[in-house]
């Protein structure tokens, strides 16, 4: 975990550090005041490269069929206009929400344009689609952390949340990728586990 927090710290720069100052001085006078003083700009933020996904899981809009928004894919020329403003002042991106990010089939360009701009990335999946080929992209888009989503310990405990999902298929993913960045010597993505 020391080499995650050394990849986000290389991300700070002069004007994002100011940026958090600014933050900390509106929160407080907010609490002061009892009244919302917004100052500074964004420095977390989260964006949804889809709201597309492959599994059902019981309680996700994107999964049960009751999101009421249109399903479809963030063009990447708004994702690059989006970071194109923020990125001075940004330092932590999460590319995930409703849906499966590796849905998207641009996703690695948006992260190596987040990573080009000196963005810590983050991306949260259900583990169905780290095959070798898509792992080594992720690698090499530069992506900073990976949350893989493992809700059980065999498929019968798993699919009970994951529905349609197929736990092998998952552990068999979190296997290419560890391979891989062993392979290739690479200390990114950092791999953290989540359990619903």
């Amino acid at each position: 975990m020391l080499y995650d927090w050394y990849n986000f710290l290389k991300t700070l720069t002069f004007k994002k550090i100011v940026n958090y100052l600014i933050l900390k001085i509106s929160y407080f006078l907010s609490v002061l005041s009892h009244k919302p003083v917004v100052f500074g700009y964004p420095a977390v933020a989260t964006v949804e490269p889809t709201n597309l996904c492959n599994l059902r899981c019981i309680e996700c809009p994107a999964g049960t069929g009751s999101m009421t928004r249109s399903k479809g894919n963030l063009d990447i020329s708004l994702f690059r206009s989006f970071i194109d403003d923020l990125s001075p002042c940004l330092s932590y991106l999460m590319l995930y929400f409703q849906g499966e990010p590796l849905l998207h089939p641009q996703l690695t360009e948006l992260i190596q344009y987040a990573s080009h701009k000196k963005v810590y990335t983050s991306v949260s999946t259900n583990g169905h689609h780290l095959n070798r080929e898509n792992v080594m992209r992720i690698i090499e888009s530069g992506l900073n952390r990976i949350i893989i989503s493992l809700d059980g310990t065999d498929q019968e405990s798993y699919q009970q949340y994951r529905s349609g999902g197929d736990f092998k298929k998952v552990l068999h993913g979190i296997v290419n990728l560890v391979q891989i960045k062993k392979e290739i010597k690479s200390r990114i993505p950092i791999i953290i586990y989540n359990s619903s």
